[in-house]
């Protein structure tokens, strides 16, 4: 699902970046959080969510730090193949997570890589997905030089990849442009239910 070569890059720009002001990984908080939480309110059911390639854990500080929901014990789960410490998906019960969810992720996929990603999270969701993916090329350099989102697609692209039938039903498929430092960004999101 990962390249050593590509994996190599990743974990180099981790360490560059966590060497600066402004560590590489911390938009989730930003472009999921308060939707994700909203997401989780709505749906008691859901107890184990893995953070696909969760960065610097922004989203799950958000969730289980400065803003818990009352009344939930949830069990937040990291994996990020660019971190030593969450290299490996954790171990949950029954293999299969509540929820499985990515935030500015999967367009930082090596392009002949994305279908063995998707399905792989397909495997470890046991009801949810919700993803948030740039649809923009980043601002960020990979360590090589070349722009730090590998796939730059529409949102419908992105939409016939997870449509699949046998793995789950889209119930959520909007994008939304977003003003961010002078510049016009497109963010998809994505919602899949079992």
């Amino acid at each position: 699902m990962i390249s050593d070569e590509y994996k190599a890059l990743i974990r180099e720009n981790h360490e560059e970046w966590a060497k600066g002001a402004k560590p590489w990984g911390q938009s989730a908080r930003r472009n999921l959080g308060d939707r994700m939480r909203e997401f989780i309110i709505r749906r008691p059911g859901i107890k184990t969510i893995l953070d696909y390639g969760c960065g610097q854990r922004t989203l799950e500080k958000y969730i289980m730090e400065e803003n818990p929901i009352p009344g939930r014990v949830l069990e937040w789960y990291n994996y990020d193949p660019g971190l030593p410490e969450f290299e490996k998906v954790p171990e949950v019960k029954n293999g299969h997570f509540d929820l499985v969810t990515s935030c500015d992720v999967l367009e930082h996929i090596e392009p002949d890589q994305i279908d063995s990603v998707i399905e792989h999270m397909h495997k470890l969701t046991k009801h949810y997905q919700y993803h948030c993916i740039s649809c923009d090329p980043c601002r960020s350099k990979l360590p090589d030089g070349s722009n730090a989102h590998l796939i730059v697609e529409t949102p419908k692209w992105w939409k016939d990849k997870f449509t699949d039938p046998q793995k789950g039903t889209i119930m959520l498929w909007n994008h939304e442009e977003i003003l961010r430092r002078k510049d016009i960004r497109t963010n998809c999101y994505i919602q899949i239910d079992r």
